[in-house]
């Protein structure tokens, strides 16, 4: 399963300094980013939830919030709200892999097969290009729009599921990186013996 995001130190040191106010004075979003911070350290996911989701309210915008937010609301099988604060988070390099992910595990769980095969597939184009070297990259881009395409439009209901499943479990796999790097080496031997 894709892991639970880390703590949220990492937004406070992202926070612009213009954000935290004057000396000694603090702004509700890093006032409720404080408050998030302490519940998360003692472990309340939930309450550290409700106060990211406050500072979000009250003005912080931060890829690593909307990642978080997204998660807990899968965790509570919000999907809807999910899908907002995730589609805010795969804009973020960092994270689109883990946000295609997520995004493709919601739609799988309601049933939308071809969303869930769009984001799936996503993920594995953010996945690969993670890998390949850059002159490869371009021809990545170049392939991965039509492939997409064409599996959601003509894979059948049971074909979108088995890809969606196949594609989660590659790249949940702890080695996923070294798995993608071999798939891509077999299919160069593939095409050279054919």
């Amino acid at each position: 399963p894709v892991a639970q995001p880390g703590g949220f130190q990492a937004i406070l040191r992202g926070v612009q300094p213009s954000a935290a106010g004057k000396v000694g004075e603090q702004t509700e979003p890093l006032f409720y980013l404080r408050q998030a911070v302490s519940f998360q350290s003692e472990g309340k996911e939930t309450e550290a939830a409700e106060e990211l989701e406050r500072a979000v309210q009250f003005g912080l915008d931060h890829p690593a919030a909307y990642f978080f937010l997204g998660y807990m609301a899968l965790q509570h099988k919000d999907h809807e709200k999910a899908g907002q604060y995730l589609q805010k988070a795969v804009q973020d390099a960092d994270l689109v892999l883990a946000s295609r992910l997520l995004q493709g595990s919601s739609f799988y769980e309601t049933g939308s097969f071809e969303q869930a095969t769009t984001q799936y597939m996503l993920a594995l184009w953010s996945a690969e290009a993670q890998v390949v070297p850059t002159d490869q990259s371009v021809q990545l881009r170049s392939l991965y729009p039509s492939w997409i395409d064409a599996e959601t439009k003509l894979t059948d209901q049971t074909g979108r599921k088995d890809l969606c499943n196949t594609i989660r479990g590659l790249l949940e796999r702890i080695d996923w990186q070294a798995k993608i790097i071999q798939t891509r080496e077999e299919l160069k031997v593939d095409k050279k013996q054919g």
